[in-house]
C-alpha cells in the first residue's frame, strides 16, 4: 500500500500519506491549484452590482474619442461569427442595461462601427430584424442588390429581371435570359 503508516504533512491533518507526503486530498488540491491550502474558485458574482462591475471590467477602452469599446471576456461561436458574451447573454445588451436601460423588446442590436465585438453603447442601434437585414446590405455584408448584371453578364433591368418574393419574405431576383437559355437547354436533353 502506497505510504503506508505515515501521515499527511499538512498542518492540522491526520489523513494517512497518498504522494509528495500528502494525503489524496491535499496532494490534488496542490495538484489542481498550486497549494494545499483551500481555494475559492471563481465563482460567478451574486449580487447585480458585482455582476455589472464583472461585466464593466472586461471591457477594454480604445483609445479615441469615438474609439470601439471592445469586450476582452468569453465569446460564443456561432456560424464563424465571434459574439461577446457574459453569463449567456450578449455583453452588448448588458452594458446598454448597465449604462442607459433595457434594451427594447423585439429589437436586435445593429453594430454601427462594424465591430461584432465593440459593447460600445453609442455604436449600437437597436433595429427590427428586417430592418437589421436591410443595413447588413448596404455594409457590404451581402451586396447582392447592389449587383447590376448577372452572373452570365445580362443586365438587371425592367425587361431581363423576375422578381420572386419567398414565402418567408425574402426577395430574390433571376434573369429571364438564363431562365430561357436554361429551359431551352433542358428541352433538348429531352428531346422535344
Amino acid at each position: 500500500m502506497k505510504g503506508a503508516g505515515r501521515a499527511c504533512s499538512a498542518d492540522g491533518c491526520e489523513r494517512q500519506h497518498y504522494g509528495l507526503g500528502w494525503c489524496k486530498l491535499h496532494y490534488s488540491r496542490w495538484k489542481r491549484n498550486g497549494t494545499v491550502d483551500r481555494v475559492r474558485t471563481g465563482r460567478p458574482p451574486s449580487t447585480r452590482e458585482q455582476q455589472n462591475r464583472a461585466v464593466l471590467d472586461r471591457i477594454v477602452v480604445g483609445p479615441g474619442l469615438d474609439s470601439c469599446w471592445l469586450w476582452r471576456g468569453a465569446h460564443r461561436v456561432s456560424k464563424g461569427d465571434r459574439r461577446p458574451t457574459y453569463r449567456r447573454r450578449y455583453a452588448y445588451a448588458w452594458v446598454w442595461e448597465i449604462m442607459l436601460a433595457e434594451p427594447p423588446p423585439g429589437c436586435v442590436a445593429h453594430h454601427a462601427c462594424h465591430n461584432p465585438l465593440c459593447v460600445r453603447p453609442e455604436h449600437l442601434q437597436w433595429l427590427t430584424q428586417p430592418d437589421h437585414m436591410h443595413e447588413h446590405r448596404f455594409g457590404g455584408d451581402w451586396g447582392q442588390a447592389a449587383k447590376t448584371h448577372c452572373p452570365s453578364g445580362h443586365a438587371y433591368d425592367e425587361d431581363n429581371t423576375y422578381v420572386y418574393r419567398r414565402r418567408d419574405g425574402r426577395v430574390e431576383r433571376h434573369c429571364k435570359k438564363c431562365a430561357r437559355e436554361a429551359k431551352f437547354r433542358w428541352k433538348q436533353r429531352r428531346g422535344a
